[in-house]
């Protein structure tokens, strides 16, 4: 199964928390977009770029019709060039 790279948008006040202290590792999200293990999501921040990748995926267990929790890891630039270019 090929890797997705999904490109989103993120509340300022979270990136602090996922970028220099990896206290937030879960991101709750809309599954409009089919996250699967090992997809990686690229955030745009007034930073830059944050790079995280997919360890797991939880719905229902009381998330609201449609939702996820994606369990979520930083990933160095490098890192997610190499996941992207794996065939």
């Amino acid at each position: 199964m090929r890797v997705k790279s999904h490109h989103l948008k993120i509340d300022e006040q979270f990136v602090d928390e996922i970028f220099s202290s990896e206290n937030k590792r879960v991101e709750i999200r809309l599954n409009d977009r089919d996250y699967q293990r090992g997809d990686v999501i690229s955030f745009e921040t007034k930073w830059g770029k944050l790079h995280v990748q997919i360890l797991h995926v939880l719905s229902g267990w009381g998330l609201q019709p449609n939702y996820v929790a994606l369990s979520i890891k930083t990933i160095t630039e490098k890192t997610y060039q190499k996941i992207l270019n794996t065939p």
